[in-house]
């Protein structure tokens, strides 16, 4: 299993209940609307970085998970 876990969706209880202390976890996370996941990542020992909570300025555009989406969205094309 990996040390770190990039994933777009938040972990649903199963995925929360693979992950073992010491992984970091890096994607959505709507830490505000579900407080309760934040309490589970935090219980199990998980480094939670929440993209979705970066602010949206233009110093940080280059982290801001939505202009990344709008991106590859165009490249994609």
């Amino acid at each position: 299993s990996a040390d770190i876990i990039f994933k777009i969706n938040p972990p649903n209880a199963d995925e929360v209940a693979r992950l073992r202390e010491g992984q970091i976890r890096i994607g959505v996370l709507s830490p505000a609307l579900d407080p309760d996941l934040v309490q589970a990542l935090s219980a199990r020992g998980v480094t939670a970085l929440a993209m979705d909570a970066v602010p949206r300025i233009s110093r940080a555009q280059s982290l801001d998970v939505f202009h990344r989406w709008r991106t590859s969205a165009a490249t994609a094309r």
